[in-house]
């Protein structure tokens, strides 16, 4: 039951930590750090998380950059 609760709250959280460091909001822009909380919330089915990781695209070297 406390799960019910806490799950979205977390899929909130984690995909809000995503948005600060893929777009730079109130810390530095750390793209693979934000990569890896939005799929942290993905695992909580977040779709506001899938939708944000889109704005994201690998290269083909690996690293991560904004489309």
């Amino acid at each position: 039951m406390l799960d019910d609760v806490w799950e979205p709250l977390d899929a909130m959280v984690l995909n809000a930590l995503g948005v600060a460091y893929g777009f730079g909001r109130g810390t530095e822009q750390n793209i693979p750090l934000a990569i890896e909380y939005f799929d942290r919330a993905i695992e909580y089915d977040s779709e506001e998380a899938k939708k944000n990781k889109t704005r994201f695209k690998k290269t083909i070297f690996g690293s991560w950059k904004i489309k």
